[in-house]
């Protein structure tokens, strides 16, 4: 179950990274964008903890995309932490407009079918037997996202393995 939601939040920090750089309306590169910064989308990336998540993301933030700044990656993480912390209405509308974006797109509304289309169920039908009554608790968003703002406070911009120092410095 941990793995799909660390699939989930990689969805939604580049919705997040997508939001922020189009002050909320997306563009017609809002597609590539959202594409390149996450890592389950562009290259079927696993990671085993959310650190991975985190530093995955601040990588590709630093490398891909038109606006390379760790800043707005930290600040991303901290928005996503709040849409987690809202609840699943705040998760799903997210995801559907990350759903929008994708599926106006010549190529990449396949990514749509196969990854969001699943994601958008599982998360509206519940995860079955493990908590019974259907939709996902709020307390199980909440403590995820308190669990990533905790990951954003022990991940540091130098940790991430690209030479931002020498990068800052000139």
């Amino acid at each position: 179950c941990f793995g799909l939601w660390k699939s989930v939040l990689r969805l939604l920090l580049a919705y997040t990274y997508d939001h922020l750089t189009t002050a909320g309306e997306p563009t017609c590169e809002s597609h590539w964008s959202v594409v390149k910064v996450c890592a389950t989308l562009s290259w079927l990336e696993v990671h085993d903890s959310l650190e991975q998540v985190v530093v995955s993301f601040y990588r590709r933030v630093c490398v891909y995309p038109l606006y390379r700044h760790i800043g707005l990656a930290q600040r991303c993480v901290k928005d996503v932490a709040m849409v987690l912390q809202t609840g699943l209405t705040a998760v799903l509308r997210c995801l559907l407009v990350l759903k929008h974006i994708l599926d106006h797109s010549e190529w990449v509304y396949l990514l749509s079918k196969l990854y969001l289309d699943p994601y958008l169920v599982w998360l509206q039908t519940g995860l079955g037997s493990a908590f019974g009554a259907g939709l996902v608790p709020d307390d199980i968003l909440h403590q995820l996202g308190s669990e990533l703002l905790g990951v954003l406070g022990r991940a540091s911009r130098f940790a991430i393995g690209l030479p931002l120092r020498e990068a800052e410095s000139t």
